[in-house]
Parts: structure tokens; sequence; C-alpha cells
């Protein structure tokens, strides 16, 4: 299964879910209930971004695009935050008005039950699509995995929320709860936001990625003796493919065809611990003092 079916199995949760919190939420007049829904709404819309992102992304190279088209994974990632953010700054809005006003909640006993059903469908669901993000090391899925983590917490703490009230009967925790969910959902918009732009702006691979590049190399510096040492190691991401350029240094007595089968061999070796690697090596010929 491809990542863009997968973020379309996340469509058809998320849309079931809207309709249960929103439905629940205007039944029961919790603001905390609604704001599930305004987060589950944006989680939809959210999902049809990673969608039509990764959709995009699996496309091959072409004349056009001749790196691909990777960086729909990281626009569809900003796209969504700015989404999320909104609908934050919303609940935000909505909470502090109803501190201000008298306000009854009814039938807490149905919010229960329907925040009950979103935990473990999030819960399921979050777990499933972690995994697939991981073997594919799909930055989409990974925040879609991250996002529906972060809203099983939402939703226990929510339902923690209603048993409180249902047992005392103290409504001003409701908009508390939702004000708090929209302070952890802001916080998680920026961090999809630095996450994104890193990859945007061609921020080079993580420390440890570069490092086991190098640890290669100098295994085949053992391997081969001609193979004198590298230099202008350059890394980027771009959705989920990686981009390594370097210049490798060799014997200036090295043939031509040996030097070739060494870089391929290289190559390979990178590609086995970085999967989804397109590698450049420049060769270049040692020149002693």
């Amino acid at each position: 299964m491809t990542p863009s079916r997968i973020a379309l199995i996340s469509v058809v949760s998320n849309t079931s879910l809207l309709i249960l919190k929103l439905a629940a939420g205007i039944y029961t007049g919790s603001l905390s209930i609604l704001s599930e829904a305004v987060d589950s709404a944006t989680d939809l819309l959210a999902s049809f971004i990673a969608f039509f992102s990764l959709r995009e992304s699996e496309k091959p190279p072409d004349i056009r695009h001749p790196y691909g088209h990777g960086k729909w994974e990281n626009i569809g990632s900003v796209i969504e935050a700015t989404f999320i953010f909104f609908g934050a700054l919303a609940i935000i809005y909505y909470g502090l008005k109803r501190f201000m006003g008298d306000f009854r909640i009814s039938f807490v006993g149905l919010g229960i039950v329907v925040m009950i059903i979103s935990s473990f469908t999030n819960l399921i669901l979050s777990r499933y699509i972690l995994k697939a993000a991981i073997h594919f090391d799909s930055l989409a899925l990974k925040t879609d995995a991250w996002h529906l983590k972060v809203n099983v917490f939402q939703s226990v703490l929510v339902l923690f929320g209603l048993v409180f009230m249902k047992l005392t009967g103290f409504s001003l925790l409701d908009p508390a709860i939702a004000i708090v969910l929209a302070v952890f959902i802001l916080k998680m918009t920026y961090d999809i936001i630095k996450r994104s732009f890193s990859g945007l702006l061609d921020e080079r691979l993580p420390q440890d990625e570069e490092a086991a590049i190098a640890r290669i190399i100098n295994s085949h510096n053992k391997q081969y003796g001609n193979l004198v040492g590298f230099h202008n190691l350059r890394t980027r991401k771009s959705g989920r493919e990686r981009h390594i350029d370097l210049h490798l240094v060799v014997n200036r007595e090295e043939r031509i065809k040996n030097a070739h089968e060494m870089c391929d061999h290289l190559e390979r070796d990178i590609k086995k611990v970085l999967p989804n690697s397109d590698i450049v090596i420049h060769v270049e010929p040692y020149e002693s003092k």
C-alpha cells in the first residue's frame, strides 16, 4: 500500500469522527467536545492535504522537476499547520467568551461515550500510520500520525473533564479544558512548521545520518587502498528523498573503470543505510604536496 492510500484511510476516519463529535457537541452544548470537533475538522482538512501532497510527491522526476516532487510533503505540512493554528485560536476565543457567560451542559453521558470512541479510534489509527510513516520515511505521514497521537491525549483529557463534571456539576471546567487543548494545538503547529521549513530551506541531513555516510566512506578507504578520502559533503532532504553529493579523492594513478566501480559500491552501501537516497559523487585525483 502506498503512502497516499494510507492517508486516504485517515481521511475516512477523520470524516466519521468529525460527524460524531459535531453532533455530540451541539446536542450536549459542551465546548470541549466542540473544540474536539473543530480539531477533527482541521484533521480532516489536513488528511486531504496529506493525501494530495503524498500523491503528488509519489510522481517520478520529470523534465521540469529533475529532483522529483518530494517537497510537496513539506508544503502540505505547512498548509496543515496553518489551518490547525486558526482552529486553535477559535477555540481560545470561544472558551474565554464562555467564562464570561452562564451556560449549562446536558447529556454529559453521551459526550463521555463519544470521547471513548474517539480515543480508541485515534489510538489505533495513529499507531498504524506511524508504523507506515517509519517504513516509508514520510514527513506527511509522520505529521499525521503525530497529530493523531496528540488527539488521543486531547480526547482523554476531555473525557476525564466530562466525567468530573458529571460527578461534581462544575461546568467551568469545560471551557478551561478547551483552552488547555488549544494551547497544546498551538505548540503542535509550531513543531510542524519548524520541521517542514527545514526541508523547504534545504537544511542538511541530521548529524547522525551524515556521520553514517562518513563511516561508510572510511570503511571503503580501508577496503580500497587507492581511496584517499572525501570532502565537500552536501546533503538535504526533499520529502522522503535524501540528496547527497560529495567529492571523492582517489590515487591519481587509479584507473577510471576501478574508480567508477568503487563509486557504485559506495552508493549501494549508503543506500542500504539511508534508503531513498540520490547520490552524486565527483571523483578527484589526489595531489600530494
